[in-house]
Parts: C-alpha cells; sequence; structure tokens
C-alpha cells in the first residue's frame, strides 16, 4: 500500500476542483473568470498585462495579497501561502485550475492564436508543473523581480481587476 501512494499522491496534488460553496448568502454572486496572482511579482504582473490586451473583459483579475483576494481565495479553498506557489483561475463554470494547466486553460479564453497554445493540456501535469514550479520558486531571484506593494494596474485595464 505505501509503494502506491508514493506514485497517488503527485496526480492527487495536480487535481483540479470545483471552487467550494462556503457563501452564507445566496444572493452572493459565485466565483468566475477570475485569475488569482501574485501581486507584488513582476513576472506575474507583465503575465497579466499580456493575458489583459488579449482576451475578453469578462476575465477579470485578482491579485491574491488585497482584501478581495483573500476573499477570493477563501471562496475557493485555498490558502495564501499556497496561491503564492501556483496561482489560480477560476473558468467560466466555476472550475478552479493551478499551475501550468491553469496557464493552459487561459490560453484557451485569449484571441488568436494564442488558443492553439492549449494542446499542452494533452502532457500531464505532472509532467507539466515541474517546470512551473522551478520558475515561480526563482521568479523573484531570476531577472523578474518583486515590487514592495502590488501594482496598480492601468487605467484601460483597471475595471478588470478585484480590488
Amino acid at each position: 500500500v505505501k509503494s502506491t501512494s508514493i506514485f497517488v499522491w503527485p496526480l492527487m496534488r495536480r487535481m483540479t476542483f470545483p471552487a467550494r460553496r462556503t457563501s452564507s448568502s445566496p444572493r452572493e454572486p459565485p466565483i468566475r473568470n477570475v485569475v488569482i496572482y501574485d501581486g507584488v511579482c513582476n513576472l506575474c504582473n507583465a503575465g497579466i498585462r499580456f493575458v489583459s490586451r488579449r482576451t475578453n473583459p469578462k476575465l477579470k483579475f485578482c491579485a491574491a495579497q488585497t482584501k478581495n483576494g483573500a476573499q477570493v481565495l477563501d471562496k475557493i479553498g485555498i490558502s495564501l501561502d499556497n496561491v503564492m506557489k501556483q496561482f489560480a483561475f477560476v473558468d467560466g463554470k466555476g472550475q478552479v485550475y493551478r499551475a501550468s494547466t491553469a496557464a493552459l486553460q487561459i490560453s484557451k479564453e485569449m484571441k488568436w492564436p494564442w488558443p492553439i497554445v492549449s494542446v499542452f493540456l494533452v502532457i500531464p501535469a505532472i509532467l507539466r508543473d515541474p517546470v512551473y514550479d522551478v520558475v515561480a520558486k526563482h521568479r523573484y531571484r531570476m531577472m523578474f523581480g518583486r515590487t514592495k506593494e502590488c501594482q496598480i494596474p492601468s487605467d484601460e485595464i483597471r475595471d478588470r481587476f478585484l480590488g
């Protein structure tokens, strides 16, 4: 049994699950079409600017370190520490994706030719995510750096940000 768990745990760690429903108010809207990211990471912010120029305005963005970020993370059942290691994307159906799977799912929402990138979803996350994890782990020390506070979005995309 122990040898089986060695192989099953990495697979379970990478699985995606529907957003957890913790809302006490039935009128509170569900979390949909939101990218939750590290707001002080220069690489992450560059990625958000890139995606925002190539997606439908229905896709929203939320820095994990903000008040709204904390509320969104609570609703989908992900800790701040966890999302700082692997960003999250909640699609239009409320499905939560993480790490490389999140990035590839977001590519489906982008304008042509970017949806082609989603073909890499055929590669299992257990093979894709180690590459993602190395970049994520070293993103501050590499050429990207970080800021002291969450970056303020430009006026043309500000309405797409939650908090």
